[in-house]
């Protein structure tokens, strides 16, 4: 989603000074150039700059242990599966 910024998104320590004076409730961290806001472990919202006076906002994890583990829940669920009939399938042959 693309929303017009008062300010700019040069710079992502300005930004977070900004946004926690605004609203304190919340948590923040930079990753690279773009800047998240957290509320719990799961839901946040990236920022990103999108040109001048345009920012783009997506949804991330405000927490890298939780997307690394929503990542491995998935990857391993997905192959795990799969390589398990494959054993019982070659053992059986």
């Amino acid at each position: 989603m693309e929303v017009a910024s008062q300010m700019p998104l040069d710079n992502p320590q300005q930004v977070v000074q900004w946004l926690q004076s605004t609203m304190p409730q919340y948590t923040y961290t930079v990753r690279g150039n773009y800047v998240i806001v957290g509320a719990g472990s799961a839901t946040g919202v990236l920022i990103r700059g999108a040109g001048p006076g345009r920012a783009k906002l997506i949804w991330a994890f405000p927490s890298m242990a939780v997307q690394l583990l929503l990542t491995l829940g998935m990857v391993f669920t997905g192959i795990l599966p799969g390589l398990v009939a494959f054993g019982i399938v070659w053992l059986v042959v």
